[in-house]
């Protein structure tokens, strides 16, 4: 029974994730930066709560970011929006990883999770 429920959770992934397109070279370059420019905006609220010793306020990271809180939140959304992207539209690469390994008595379920999550970290 725990089989055919795997396959069948295989499956219904494999469909949902084929429906997405893969990237232009254009999109990975836009949503590259995009995703840098989040990141690096995302190391100056670290530093900046390391020195205070507490979470900074919007406003004080947006003015530490050298930018105003409104291009704060729209660099922070896009870049949220773009590693979405970026990771929705590689998940074919995870699978077709993942399936290399099963041989090795691992599930594919948890290979694909465990790529997933290394596929996260690629793009930041």
């Amino acid at each position: 029974m725990r089989n055919t429920q795997s396959t069948d959770a295989v499956r219904a992934y494999l469909k949902s994730i084929g429906r997405v397109p893969l990237l232009t070279h254009e999109e990975e370059i836009t949503y590259g930066h995009q995703v840098q420019d989040m990141m690096q905006l995302k190391a100056t609220r670290e530093e900046l709560e390391e020195e205070l010793g507490y979470q900074p306020t919007l406003q004080a990271w947006a003015e530490r970011s050298g930018v105003d809180t409104t291009e704060l939140k729209n660099t922070l959304r896009k870049g949220e929006k773009a590693k979405h992207n970026m990771i929705s539209a590689n998940l074919r690469l995870v699978v077709s990883i993942a399936k290399k390994y099963t041989h090795r008595n691992l599930d594919l379920l948890d290979l694909i999770q465990e790529g997933t999550i290394g596929l996260s970290r690629g793009v930041e």
